[in-house]
């Protein structure tokens, strides 16, 4: 394994989510989007990805709100149905 493969593993912990009723990993969409250095504005690539896959808020992702004004985008690594 690679020094970089380290890093973003470290940079980007899995998190056990509850989605829909089933316990699911899941990472946390601004790290993924720090992690993977996207030059867009964070706002505009989540809604961009959740558009373009067709993602379902409380089945493919949830929200969390973190404070007020601001909120965690919890990506699932469920595949769809």
């Amino acid at each position: 394994m690679e020094k970089n493969d380290l890093n973003f593993k470290d940079s980007l912990p899995i998190i056990q989510s509850s989605i829909n009723d089933q316990i699911v990993s899941t990472v946390n969409a601004r790290q993924l989007h720090a992690a993977l250095g996207i030059g867009k504005q964070f706002s505009h690539w989540i809604k961009d990805r959740i558009n373009k896959f067709d993602f379902e808020e409380n089945v493919d992702y949830i929200i969390i709100e973190t404070n007020p004004g601001k909120t965690l985008h919890s990506s699932s690594f469920l595949d769809p149905p």
